[in-house]
């Protein structure tokens, strides 16, 4: 009798162990990073020659090994994007940083950078959990970044970006 109730206790703890594993990677997969590029301001090429010519600028977000483009804005030098991004599936072993580069699109040769702003994203996952931060300027450009499934507060910010 004992063995017997031995095996089913076994047996109960193997299945909580799975189920608090599966729990955890799930809450790990659904942990998002929300990113709002709203626009940027007085970029310019670095060319002496055609330094106040209007632009067509976009913007790459690169967090980790992920990397997402915004669309490119055509004859400007202070582009309004107001596009939305998201970071899915990010690991617990948080990338450091994200890193924003501005580039213009040129026609006939490669594109040129022109800025390159870079976010702690420690600061902005900590801040999570404490009061909404506003947003802020990197490398030219206004963006909003909004950490989704990292704390108590992330609940309430993911109904606003539940149509992603």
């Amino acid at each position: 009798y004992q063995r017997r109730v031995h095996g089913v206790m076994l047996k109960l703890w193997v299945i909580v162990l799975y189920y608090l594993i599966v729990i955890s990677t799930c809450h790990e997969r659904n942990r998002k990073l929300a990113v709002h590029l709203i626009g940027c301001q007085d970029i310019k090429r670095q060319n002496l020659w055609t330094n106040n010519e209007d632009i067509d600028p976009y913007v790459i977000f690169t967090l980790g090994d992920m990397e997402l483009r915004s669309s490119t804005i055509d004859n400007t030098n202070d582009p309004n994007f107001d596009e939305y991004f998201l970071f899915e599936n990010i690991p617990a072993e948080l990338p450091k940083e994200l890193i924003l580069d501005v580039y213009y699109d040129r026609a006939m040769w490669d594109d040129k950078a022109i800025s390159r702003g870079i976010v702690n994203l420690k600061d902005v996952v900590e801040s999570e959990t404490k009061e909404l931060q506003p947003a802020m300027t990197v490398g030219g450009c206004t963006i909003d970044i909004t950490p989704l499934g990292w704390g108590k507060k992330s609940v309430a910010r993911e109904e606003q970006y539940n149509y992603w």
